[in-house]
């Protein structure tokens, strides 16, 4: 790999034939329009702090906020796992922590709170 100026490495090419069947294209390109932020977070999988309270929306790991934030756009599992490079179950699981923290038991009592937090933006 090629590098450029401050020692970073040029951007890989995308899949080709070449590179095999394992090679998903959509998610190249998905985890090319991540900010480096983003990239950084999910690479490091920060989880944030541990003193966080059990029950409200100050108690929701940042992982579990990403996902809240997508349902709230009316996101599909398939697709909230998808941009988020996880799995559906991960997403279902991360859900149902969500919905135990606040208090709700389902999407579109999820949805409205969210929205109200400004969590669309």
């Amino acid at each position: 790999m090629a590098t450029v100026a401050q020692g970073w490495a040029a951007p890989a090419p995308a899949p080709s034939e070449a590179d095999g069947p394992d090679i998903d294209a959509g998610a190249w390109r998905q985890g090319r329009e991540l900010t480096t932020e983003e990239a950084l977070g999910w690479i490091l999988r920060q989880r944030g702090p541990r003193d966080r309270p059990r029950h409200s929306w100050s108690s929701l790991t940042p992982a579990e906020l990403a996902v809240v934030k997508l349902v709230a756009t009316g996101a599909s599992s398939q697709a909230i796992a998808a941009r988020l490079f996880v799995s559906p179950r991960t997403v279902s699981t991360h859900l149902s922590h969500v919905y135990a923290k606040l208090g709700v038991a389902s999407r579109s009592e999820l949805a409205a709170p969210a929205v109200e937090q400004g969590l669309t933006r």
